[in-house]
């Protein structure tokens, strides 16, 4: 039983495997790809030792109980002899009535008394063992797996550990930027764009105001021109007409 509550108590003490987590002062190597990958080594060598010592405690319980059946077989072995001696004892006593025969059986029953004790205690012991190597056994497979699942999870942290430094750098950078996109020299040059079009409108104003003005003059004088031709023409029309009238009143008067 000593043994059994030592191995008990080893086993209990790693019990704790599941839970286990990386030492603080390994926190300065969880920032880079290196860090991550030598923390999980260390996890990963740590947790396979304490496989292999919970294995070896379970193997240790199951030689224990191994040696609690022989044991058993032995004892129950024993106690059919014991049966059989009582009853050979009493017949011997019958034949002969010597008090020896008397005294076989005496010990034989009270050594079956003992063997029966011993029976009874071997097989809580050995009841017992069976269920802790049974939970042992599950514990030692979800060790096994948590072990197993080292590799995804080393890949999945150093993905996402990665991913989100580079996030917070990039946050970083963006803070230190200006959203407002802004350059003096492309300011300098929209600005003398702006002024050339200006000068440029105004020399064409300039330019189309002298050329109203000089049309102006040219419809002014050509409006002049046919209006004095049209009064010369209109003139000569007139004095020709009375020219006429002149020249045919004098035979108007002789005819008559």
């Amino acid at each position: 039983m000593i043994f059994i509550k030592s191995v008990f108590r080893f086993i209990v003490t790693l019990g704790g495997l599941l839970s286990s987590q990386v030492d603080e002062g390994t926190d300065a190597l969880t920032s880079t790809p290196a860090g991550i990958k030598s923390a999980y080594r260390m996890t990963r060598e740590k947790w396979k030792k304490q496989y292999h010592d919970v294995r070896d405690a379970v193997s240790q319980l199951f030689l224990v109980m191994e040696q609690k059946r022989q044991e058993t077989a032995k004892l129950e072995k024993e106690l059919a002899e014991l049966e059989v001696m009582k009853k050979g004892a009493i017949e011997k006593f019958k034949s002969t009535r010597e008090e020896k025969y008397q005294q076989a059986f005496q010990a034989a029953h009270v050594r079956q008394g003992e063997v029966q004790a011993r029976l009874g205690q071997l097989t809580t012991e050995v009841a017992d063992i069976e269920r802790q190597t049974e939970r042992y056994k599950l514990k030692l497979t979800e060790m096994q797996r948590s072990i197993q699942d080292l590799d995804k999870q080393e890949a999945e942290a150093i993905a996402d550990i990665v991913s989100s430094k580079q996030i917070v750098e990039l946050n970083d950078r963006m803070s230190n930027l200006s959203t407002t996109l802004h350059d003096e020299n492309l300011q300098a040059i929209e600005k003398n764009r702006q002024k050339m079009k200006a000068k440029a409108k105004l020399s064409d104003e300039l330019v189309g105001s002298d050329t109203a003005q000089i049309q102006s003059e040219i419809m002014a004088a050509g409006m002049s021109g046919d209006a004095l031709d049209e009064f010369n023409k209109m003139l000569a029309e007139s004095e020709m007409k009375a020219q006429e009238r002149a020249q045919s009143s004098p035979q108007t008067e002789r005819t008559m």
